[in-house]
């Protein structure tokens, strides 16, 4: 009979010195590092006239769009991540930029509006919301302007979908340009004024 415990003894011994070896060998991998995406709106500088009335009027340094971007996200196909407007914050909140701001030299700014870590993947498509608040026309003005109420066309929605392959790579930034046809997304309706944005897609890089 001891000779039997001493042989079932060796028997569990070994069996849990064998699932130890091979638990061991299947170690869990470390997920990847997360890659950044990077999505910049400027003005499109090629859009620089626009109709009010019977008027055709250029774009001045002094103008204003003021536009609220929202409710950003990336997709792989159906599955999608929520985009930040930087990599500190977690909030996704509403963020306001004024499409004809300059920089000190004079050029159209880019606007960072989505700055984000995301899953190393091949992307399809992204997504937000976008809005205009007003316009600010100022030729033929020393001081001040024409200032024009802005409105989202009745029965459109302002979610953009921008179908774009893109992917984001472990430890690398993607970055998105992308151009908006400001004064081209204006239409007018007896004494309305509907946004309608234009989009395009300008590049994708990665660094």
């Amino acid at each position: 009979m001891q000779n039997i415990y001493r042989i079932s003894s060796s028997l569990v011994i070994l069996s849990l010195a064998v699932l130890l070896l091979f638990t061991c060998s299947n170690e869990i991998e470390p997920s990847p590092d997360p890659g950044r995406l990077q999505i910049l709106l400027q003005h499109d500088p090629a859009d620089t006239l626009v109709e009010v009335g019977t008027k055709t009027i250029p774009l001045e340094s002094r103008d204003i769009l003021g536009i609220t971007i929202y409710q950003g996200k990336a997709f792989i196909d159906s599955i999608y991540f929520i985009l930040y407007e930087n990599t500190e914050t977690s909030f996704a909140g509403e963020y306001h930029y004024n499409m004809f701001q300059r920089t000190d030299e004079g050029e159209l700014l880019e606007h960072t509006i989505f700055d984000s870590y995301l899953p190393p993947d091949n992307y399809t498509s992204f997504q937000f919301g976008i809005s205009a608040d007003f316009m600010l026309l100022t030729h033929g003005y020393a001081f001040g302007g024409v200032q024009i109420p802005m409105q989202s066309a009745p029965g459109m929605s302002s979610l953009i979908t921008i179908d774009q392959d893109f992917a984001i790579k472990e430890n690398h930034n993607t970055e998105i340009k992308l151009h908006i046809k400001s004064f081209q997304s204006v239409t007018r309706y007896r004494d309305l004024f509907y946004f309608i944005p234009k989009i395009e897609v300008v590049s994708v890089s990665i660094k």
